[in-house]
């Protein structure tokens, strides 16, 4: 998120603040403002924001590093006509940012925000509002870093000669074969990067886009998305899922009961991802930024902004007493940091949970519908 028109700074907010009273929207936007009385101080009212605050901070404060960057200025141009760009985030990250360290209560941090804010709602998947939100994690999975009778799924990098490929891009089979083993006879041969237990391990980290791989040398290596082919995500279809009457939580020892059933499922699916080792152990989003639990979400980055500080609201899991994950209706104030295959138009949300089996088990949760605003600085006049 950086940028090289970032600063004529000063200059372009004082010239952007003294013009409209809410940010422009041309006609193609998917944002929609709306007053904070509409929608009352519910929606920004979360009480486990102070709780995860330095957290938050070191986030927005990375974001902001980004927002100066080239690459940051490329990703924001479209939506320049909008009056959105690298300086306006900047903005709002930095009022936020100030807020979040000077307020003494949720109260008045809701009065800041409701006196440096304009609102704006994403208008969703049918033009009212309406969010469907997913939850993603980091697996943790042992490995090997070579091929062995108990490790015998690869997992890939990405090929240093891949942005030459020509399109339409080898299929998933062309590049894995059918039961996903490789060899010499498939197009990735050579490019293996590790080695797993199972093919739906190896597909679990396609879907997340990243991992932690623990090796048998007792070894570790974060993992995390390094590039694509050019064609859409299929998953396991919902229709599937109620056919074999499985949770999408037994699908792992479902798959292994039957692999060639999975073997066929991907065979339908061309997305094929590549990854490479990180140098942070932290978990890093598409903008190369580490990404905080509840704290990150993936959206379309080709029609909601990328950096951008955000609000959503949704059913999210908490513990009860007993120990029991329970949805409870919730607001968090988040950035948008990340993106997914799987994660297209206005109205889809995946919030990162975090790393491991808790964050797994809570992911499972989230599923449902809510609504998504984005905090703009309120402009003079």
């Amino acid at each position: 998120m950086k940028s090289a028109v970032f600063l004529v700074a000063g200059l372009t907010i004082l010239l952007l603040m003294s013009t409209a009273a809410a940010w422009s929207t041309d006609r193609d936007s998917v944002l929609q403002h709306v007053a904070f009385d509409k929608v009352g101080d519910i929606i920004i009212i979360d009480p486990n924001l102070f709780a995860q605050r330095e957290s938050l901070l070191q986030s927005i404060k990375e974001t902001r590093e980004y927002l100066k960057t080239d690459i940051a200025r490329i990703k924001l141009q479209r939506f320049e006509r909008g009056g959105i760009n690298a300086g306006v985030l900047d903005l709002s990250l930095e009022r936020f940012s100030q807020l979040l360290r000077e307020s003494k209560s949720q109260r008045e941090l809701v009065k800041g925000i409701r006196s440096s804010f304009d609102l704006y709602r994403s208008l969703g998947s049918d033009g009212r509002g309406s969010v469907l939100f997913t939850g993603y994690f980091r697996p943790v999975y042992r490995a090997s870093r070579t091929a062995t009778k108990s490790y015998r799924y690869p997992l890939f990098r990405r090929p240093a000669d891949f942005e030459t490929w020509t399109r339409p891009h080898p299929t998933r089979v062309e590049l894995e074969g059918v039961d996903g083993l490789g060899g010499r006879s498939t197009l990735l041969h050579g490019q293996e990067l590790a080695w797993l237990q199972t093919r739906f391990e190896v597909f679990m980290i396609h879907v997340q886009g990243s991992a932690v791989l623990e090796f048998l040398d007792t070894t570790r290596t974060a993992v995390g998305f390094a590039g694509g082919t050019d064609y859409p995500f299929k998953g396991i279809p919902l229709e599937y899922l109620k056919k074999q009457r499985i949770a999408w939580s037994k699908l792992s020892n479902f798959f292994r009961k039957h692999p060639v059933e999975l073997d066929r499922l991907l065979s339908e699916n061309n997305r094929f991802i590549f990854f490479a080792e990180q140098q942070s152990s932290a978990p890093v989003g598409s903008l190369g930024l580490a990404v905080v639990e509840e704290r990150s979400i993936a959206i379309d980055q080709g029609q909601l902004p990328p950096g951008a500080v955000s609000v959503i609201r949704t059913a999210l899991p908490q513990m009860d007493r007993e120990g029991k994950i329970r949805l409870v209706s919730s607001s968090r104030f988040v950035l948008n940091l990340d993106s997914g295959s799987a994660i297209r138009g206005p109205g889809r949300v995946d919030l990162f949970m975090g790393t491991g089996e808790e964050a797994r088990e809570r992911a499972n949760h989230v599923h449902g519908g809510g609504e998504l605003y984005y905090l703009f600085p309120k402009r003079a006049g």
